[in-house]
C-alpha cells in the first residue's frame, strides 16, 4: 500500500502539472508531513511507511506501475 500512496501523491508530477510533487495543491502529502489537525488517517499512514522522516525519504524515489500493478483492476469498464 506504501507504493500506492506514494504513486498517487508523485501523479501530478509524473504528468507534468507541477515540477514538484509536493506543490500540487490538491495532496493529501502536506497533511502527512504536518501536524495540523486533519480527518485523514495521518497516524495510520505514517504507520505503514515507519514515521514522517520514512515517508519522506520513501517519496524521493520514483514508483512505477509495475509497484503497483498487483493493486490495479485488469479493466476499468
Amino acid at each position: 500500500m506504501i507504493y500506492l500512496v506514494a504513486y498517487i501523491h508523485q501523479n501530478p508530477q509524473k504528468h507534468g502539472l507541477v515540477r514538484d510533487f509536493r506543490d500540487w495543491p490538491y495532496s493529501s502529502y502536506a497533511t502527512f508531513m504536518s501536524r495540523k489537525p486533519t480527518q485523514l488517517k495521518r497516524d495510520a499512514i505514517l504507520d505503514w511507511f515507519g514515521g514522517v522522516g520514512a515517508l519522506r525519504d520513501f517519496h524521493q524515489g520514483r514508483i512505477g506501475v509495475t509497484a503497483i500493478a498487483p493493486l490495479m483492476l485488469d479493466d476499468f469498464d
